[in-house]
Order: C-alpha cells, then sequence, then structure tokens
C-alpha cells in the first residue's frame, strides 16, 4: 500500500475501518483482562477512546449536536440491564447489598463499592461526551466562525480540559478508583478529535508546515506534561508504552487488513460495547462458572470466546427490541 493512501486513511477513517479496529480494540482489552497480553486492556481501551473521539467530531460536523443526547441514552440503558442482572446474581449468593452500591455501579464509578470495577469507562467517557456537547453547544451559536474554527477551538479546549479538569478527576480515588488507571487514558479522546480536525483540513503546504509545527509543539507539550506528572514514578514508561502500543497498532491495522480476519473483527467490532459491558463480570467470576475446565490457556481461551459470544447476543437482542420500539412509534403516529 503507497503511503499517500495509508495518510489517507490514517487522517479520514470510514465506517468500516472504525469498526474494524473496534474490534481488534476488544479483542485486546479481553485478553488483557484475561493475562494473554501485558497491558492489552490499556491499548484497547486508547483505541476505544480514540474512535469515539475521532466518530464524535466526524458527527459533529455533518449534524451539529442533532439526536447528540438521543444516541448517547441508548449507551448508558444499554447498560442498565447488565447491572441490573449483576445485581439479581450477586445478591442471591455471597454479595452483601447496599444502596451506595447500586447507587455507585448505576453509575458507572469504580469506586470500592462496585460491583464490575471495568465499569470505570462508563462514567470516563460521558465526562467526555459532556464537556463535548457543552463546547460543541456554545460554539454552535458562534456564527461568524466557520466549520473549521469551531473544530480546532473545540479540540483545543478538550485539551486543555483534560489537563485541568479530566486528568485531576480521575485521579482522585473516591471517584476512580486507582487500580482503573483512568488518568493514564485522559488524552486518547481528544487525540481522536484531534485526528477527525485534521480529516477537515486541506493539506495546501503553508497547511502542512502549520500542521507539523503545531504536532511538534503538542509533542513537546505533552511529553513535559508526563514528564512531569510521571517521571519520578514507574507509571512514566507505563503511559508511553500504552499510547506507543496503541498507535502501532492502528497503524498497522489499517496499513494492512488480513481479509480471513477482517469479517471476524468486524463483528467484534459492531458488538464491541455490549461485548465490552459483559465482560468484565463473566471474567472476575470465571473461577465459579468454569469450574469444570481445567485451568490455564484452555480457560481463558473459553472465557474469551463465550464473552465474545454473549455480547453479541446481548447486543443483537438490544438491537432488535430497539428496531421493534422504532416500528412502533413510527406505527402510532
Amino acid at each position: 500500500m503507497c503511503l499517500e493512501k495509508m495518510n489517507e486513511k490514517l487522517i479520514d477513517l470510514k465506517k468500516d475501518e472504525t469498526a474494524y479496529l473496534k474490534g481488534i480494540a476488544i479483542l485486546l482489552v479481553l485478553m488483557g483482562h484475561l493475562g494473554m497480553i501485558w497491558r492489552g486492556g490499556a491499548w484497547g481501551v486508547n483505541i476505544f477512546l480514540f474512535v469515539s473521539g475521532f466518530g464524535q467530531l466526524k458527527a459533529f460536523r455533518e449534524r451539529n449536536l442533532e439526536y447528540f443526547w438521543t444516541r448517547k441514552a441508548r449507551i448508558y440503558f444499554t447498560y442498565i440491564p447488565v447491572i441490573v442482572m449483576q445485581l439479581i446474581v450477586l445478591v442471591g449468593s455471597s454479595y452483601h447489598g447496599k444502596g451506595k452500591t447500586i447507587l455507585h455501579s448505576l453509575l458507572g464509578l469504580g469506586t470500592e463499592y462496585n460491583i464490575d470495577k471495568t465499569m470505570w469507562f462508563i462514567a470516563f467517557i460521558y465526562i467526555y461526551f459532556l464537556l463535548f456537547w457543552v463546547c460543541g453547544f456554545l460554539l454552535s451559536k458562534l456564527k461568524a466562525l466557520t466549520n473549521l474554527h469551531k473544530e480546532i477551538i473545540l479540540a483545543f479546549i478538550l485539551v486543555l480540559a483534560t489537563i485541568f479538569i479530566v486528568r485531576p478527576l480521575c485521579c482522585n480515588t473516591s471517584f476512580f478508583h486507582s487500580g482503573s488507571g483512568a488518568e493514564e487514558y485522559v488524552f486518547a479522546y481528544p487525540a481522536g478529535v484531534l485526528a477527525g480536525v485534521m480529516g477537515n483540513i486541506k493539506f495546501t503546504p503553508y497547511r502542512k508546515f502549520f500542521l507539523k509545527v503545531l504536532c511538534a509543539g503538542m509533542i513537546v507539550a505533552g511529553g513535559a506534561y508526563i514528564g512531569r506528572n510521571y517521571m519520578n514514578s514507574s507509571g512514566l514508561h507505563m503511559v508511553l508504552y500504552d499510547y506507543l502500543g496503541a498507535i502501532v497498532i492502528v497503524a498497522v491495522i489499517l496499513g494492512f487488513h488480513v481479509a480471513p480476519l477482517k469479517k471476524v473483527f468486524l463483528l467484534l467490532g459492531k458488538y464491541s460495547y455490549t461485548i465490552y459491558l459483559v465482560e468484565g463480570f463473566l471474567i472476575n467470576n470465571r473461577e465459579r462458572w468454569l469450574f469444570y475446565v481445567p485451568n490455564g490457556l484452555f480457560r481463558g481461551v473459553v472465557c474469551l470466546l463465550a464473552c465474545a459470544i454473549a455480547g453479541i447476543v446481548y447486543g443483537a437482542l438490544v438491537n432488535n427490541i430497539t428496531t421493534m420500539w422504532n416500528r412502533i412509534r413510527i406505527m402510532n403516529h
């Protein structure tokens, strides 16, 4: 594949490519949580957030903020039945329920009372959804600005909000539990938004030079920021490993599509969200429901397949219910 075509793909991800990336991401998350790939979960989360930011910017460009919260509500309401099911299962076993636990679980807060600690991601992504909506809403009122100027300002504000709002919040262990590592992923979503902005720029020689200067400045500033916060701890090499690993994976995947696996990754990508919703609970309780499977790699593979199948079935069920509901609404109107 020629370099020009690869650059075009990296700037403007098509729908199939984002689904492909999500499929790879959820597989990395599953393998990371099962201990098959060291830091695989971190790579997967970074890719998820990058794709989410990129897709949100493209949606803002095409539809402004139309149907923004309608679509986000579907994400949340898909999540609630999973938590309710977990509560029923755990209350019936050794779990001692508390009102605070139920509230934290429904909100996706990763505190010590949370049922499934992988659900910190729900609260995390909704923080960015809220920031994006507020910035987009205010910028949409400024008629004097072009769409490109609005997108650039939006990306810049999200980077500042990440540094001064999101990351301090993620470092607060009363909100996100320390095991989540939420503070390590904060730059992935704004990076996706910035990549989406690049897809709207016509690369004249002048703009190419400006973009190079801008990227160099961001790399220097980002390196200084990360270094200041992580240089005195073991977290520095983790952050660099996670982000560089995710970048390499994205570049390789977009550059080389393995045809036999493409349909598998597209299927996983289509249902990546529902797979993520069920995998934490299934993996954390695998000793209970996979007690008859020999421990080791084989059990991990069985658990991985079970998580994928359960997530796909649940996702298909949600899609069918949503389709039926929409048809009923149309008929009533």
